[in-house]
């Protein structure tokens, strides 16, 4: 399948795949609460410039996840105890 996918020709998109597969180093606020603020800041950036709508969904899609990965509770603790 990505033998097939175009060229990414947006440099947001290109901002985005680097964010993505990246390895971040450790932080205090930890690495998803990291990736959400770097991709918050990503597409506030992208939206200034004028990114295409198809760009700034993608780069939104992914802070969406990181921001629900950033407020889940892990290990989950059992609640009940």
């Amino acid at each position: 399948m990505a033998d097939d996918a175009p060229r990414v020709s947006c440099p947001f998109l290109r901002e985005l795949f680097a964010l993505l597969t990246t390895e971040l180093p450790a932080s205090p606020l930890g690495v998803q609460d990291q990736l959400f603020q770097l991709l918050l800041d990503l597409e506030r950036r992208a939206q200034s410039k004028g990114a295409e709508p198809r760009s700034l969904a993608a780069i939104a899609a992914a802070r969406k996840t990181a921001g629900a990965a950033a407020s889940t509770i892990w290990p989950p603790r059992d609640r009940w105890h």
